[in-house]
C-alpha cells in the first residue's frame, strides 16, 4: 500500500487534473482509490464523469466498524478501473477530520494505491492527514505567485514528509525563462514531472470528463503516464529495500 497526497498551495494550478489522471494510470498497476478531500468544492467526480450519490463523509459515523459492504455503497468506479470517493457537500471545517484520518488508515490497508486530492494550501484541519502519506506531490504552475506559495507550503510540511515530496510543474513550455529542473532546485525538491499545456485534452476533461491519459495525442496525458512510472519505480525500490519510497531516485534528473 502507498498513500500519495496531491497538494497545491494555490488554486487553479491543476492539482485535481493531476490527481484524476494519475489515478487512472495507477489503476492499471493495482487496486487504486482516489479520495477527493475538498469538502464543499470538490470536482473530481466531474473530471471523471462519475455521479456517486454518497461521499466518504458518509462513512465517518461508522468508521470504527467500516466494512467492504459499506465501501460498496460509497465507491464509484471509473472505466479505467479507478475507484473513487467524492467529496462531501459539507464545508472544510464541518468535517470530523479525526474520524477521517481513521478512515484513511483503513482505506490504505485495503488498496495498493491510495490517492488523496488535498484541499488547496495547508488548512489546519487537515494537518493529521499528512501523517498518513508516504509521498507528497506538490503541483504548481511556473508563475511567480504559485512558486512562492509552493515554497512556503514545502517548508511547512513535516520534515519526514518533506523528504518524500516531489514537484510536478504544470503548464510549462520551453519559452519559460527557467527550466523545470531549475525551478525544482530553487524549491529544493526533486522534479518528478514537467507537464506541457494541452488545451484540447484538458478542455475535453473539464467539459466532458474524459481524462487526458485516455488521449494518446495528449502531451499532458503522456506526462502523467511518465509520472506514474516514476512513482512505481520509487515504490518498488521501497519494497526491495524495506524503507520509505526513494523519491530522489525517481526524479527526472536521477
Amino acid at each position: 500500500m502507498t498513500v500519495i497526497g496531491i497538494l497545491s498551495a494555490k488554486g487553479g494550478v491543476g492539482a485535481s487534473l493531476v490527481a484524476t489522471n494519475l489515478g487512472c494510470v495507477l489503476a492499471g498497476y493495482g487496486q487504486t482509490l482516489l479520495l477527493d478531500l475538498n469538502p464543499g468544492s470538490g470536482a473530481d467526480d466531474l473530471l471523471l464523469n462519475l455521479s456517486p450519490q454518497r461521499s466518504w463523509a458518509d462513512l465517518l459515523p461508522v468508521v470504527k466498524e467500516v466494512s467492504p459492504k459499506h465501501l460498496q455503497l460509497i465507491i464509484a468506479q471509473h472505466p479505467s478501473g479507478l475507484n473513487f470517493m467524492r467529496a462531501p457537500d459539507a464545508w472544510l471545517n464541518d468535517v470530523d477530520w479525526q474520524a477521517a484520518v481513521q478512515l484513511l488508515g483503513y482505506l490504505a490497508d485495503e488498496n495498493e494505491w491510495l490517492l488523496l486530492d488535498m484541499p488547496t494550501g495547508k488548512p489546519s484541519v487537515t494537518q493529521n492527514v499528512f501523517s498518513k502519506m508516504d509521498i507528497a506531490l506538490i503541483v504548481t504552475t511556473a508563475d511567480p505567485p504559485a512558486l512562492r506559495a509552493s515554497g512556503h507550503l514545502i517548508k511547512s510540511l513535516p520534515a519526514d514528509l518533506r523528504d518524500q515530496s516531489g514537484l510536478v510543474v504544470n503548464q510549462i513550455t520551453r519559452r519559460h525563462p527557467a527550466s523545470p529542473a531549475e525551478i525544482a532546485r530553487s524549491l529544493e525538491i526533486p522534479l518528478l514531472a514537467a507537464l506541457q499545456p494541452d488545451l484540447r485534452a484538458v478542455g475535453y476533461q473539464v467539459s466532458f470528463g474524459n481524462p487526458c491519459v485516455s488521449d494518446g495525442r495528449s502531451s499532458f496525458g503522456r506526462g502523467v503516464v511518465l509520472l506514474a512510472k516514476r512513482l512505481r519505480k520509487a515504490v518498488a525500490g521501497r519494497k526491495e529495500l524495506g524503507h520509505a519510497p526513494a523519491i530522489k531516485n525517481a526524479s527526472i534528473e536521477s
